[in-house]
This record gives C-alpha cells, structure tokens and sequence, in this order.
C-alpha cells in the first residue's frame, strides 16, 4: 500500500505554515511522511472548513493510501438520491458483503458540529420571545392600573378641552420614556454580549449597532401597541361617566 502512495495534497494554510512558496511554488516539491516515506505535493486546494467554527484553519494534508481508505466521499448528481443511495448499496455489498453498508450527507456532518451552537440559540430565542411576551402583559397591566387611576383627571382634561391625541400623548408619554431608557441599557449590552460571543468563532462578520434596528421597532410597536389600546380607550371615553362614577 505504501508503494502507492507517492503524491499528497495539501491546502494553503499548509503551504503558508511551512514556508513553501506560493501554491505553484509548491507543488512538486517532496515531503517525507513518518520515517522515510517520500511523497511528493500533487496540488494545493483552498482552505475550506473541516473543523468546527470555533477552530482557525489548520494545515491539511490528503493523503492517498488505498490501504488505510476508511470512507469515501462522492458527489450525487441531485437528480434522484433515493436511487443513487440504492446503487451505491449494491456496488457495497459487491464489495464487502460482510460489513453493512453506512453513509451519510456532508451537509448532516457540517451540520452536526454546529448543533450545540444551534441548540443555544433556540434557547436564548426561546426566552426572548417568554421574556417579550411577559414583558408586554406587565405594560397593559400597568397601562390598565394608570387609565384607571387617572380617569378622573383625563375626563376633566376633556371636558376642558383636550383633544383625544393630546389625551393619549399623555397617557403615553411616561412608558415612551420607559422603553427609552431601557434600550439605552439593553442595546449597549446587547452589543458587548454578542461581540463576545462572537469572539469564539474564526471567521465572523462584521456588525454595528445598526443591526438591533430591527428589533428595536418590533419591541416598540408591541409595546406602544398594548399601552396605545387602552390610552386610546380611556381617550374617547365618556367623560361624564368617569365623573359620576367618581363621585
């Protein structure tokens, strides 16, 4: 088996690690494996992921020994991979009866090394979404409690003659000042979080405080949305009835 295996390949971090040249510079040249076995460099592939993405790009060395084959990888053409399965079975057992025929998908495998990564962050959206939920039942609780403990003087500000708008400005106005004090907080430490978490991964993109605008308008809307049911409610209702009802 070894008398087969005379060339390698390598990537480019391999080149670069060990000072070769630049990839044509490379190959041709002779590298010795173990003790004395002499292989010569047949061509260098681009880096590409074969680790997790918590790991830099590493040298990488292919080696061809049909001795030492344990697996291969093939392309399907995508057409029917039910049949292409089934064929690959036969041609297997035609080749080993005795051992079962296994296989799997790159994408499964690729797929496999981020599950951990994938499961935290079904967590964390999971308790985003509770915690967005909760938080939006404690406003319209609070909005509830404050229309009705003010409906007294919201009436006399309407038979006085305030506009509904102005009434549900400011009905309104002490939770905007809320949900802006709390993304003052929550958007800086959003940003810190996440630049950490992204310092365990190699290859990571590149982000700003730009990217919580999308969120930062989703949470307002709900928010506004759940105070602004029952300010504008209180706003139009009927100011004599609070009136009596108070006395």
């Amino acid at each position: 088996a070894q008398k087969q295996e005379v060339f390698v390949l390598v990537n480019e971090s391999f080149v670069h690690q060990f000072k070769l040249g630049d990839a044509r510079e490379a190959v041709g040249k002779p590298l010795v494996l173990g003790d004395s076995l002499m292989v010569s460099i047949r061509g260098v592939v681009k880096d590409f992921p074969f680790k997790p993405a918590n790991y830099k790009m590493e040298p990488l060395l292919l080696r061809y020994n049909p001795g030492r084959i344990g697996y291969l990888i093939l392309e399907l053409n995508g057409k029917d991979v039910a049949a292409s399965m089934q064929s690959l079975a036969k041609a297997w057992e035609n080749l080993d009866d005795q051992k079962p025929f296994s296989a799997e998908f790159y994408e499964d495998t690729i797929r496999s090394n981020f599950s951990n990564l994938m499961d935290l962050t079904r967590i964390v959206a999971l308790f985003a979404i509770l915690g967005l939920v909760i938080t939006a039942m404690g406003l319209l609780g609070m909005a509830i409690y404050s229309v009705e403990t003010k409906a007294k003087e919201v009436s006399i500000r309407k038979l006085l003659g305030a506009s509904a708008g102005e009434l549900v400005v400011y009905l309104s106005k002490g939770y905007v000042y809320l949900i802006g004090f709390a993304l003052l907080i929550a958007i800086p430490a959003g940003f810190l979080l996440g630049s950490q978490l992204l310092q365990l991964f190699v290859d990571r993109i590149s982000w700003g405080i730009g990217i919580f605008l999308p969120g930062v308008v989703i949470i307002s809307a709900i928010t506004l949305s759940t105070i602004g049911t029952q300010t504008w409610r209180a706003a139009f209702r009927n100011p004599v009835n609070s009136l009596r009802n108070d006395s």
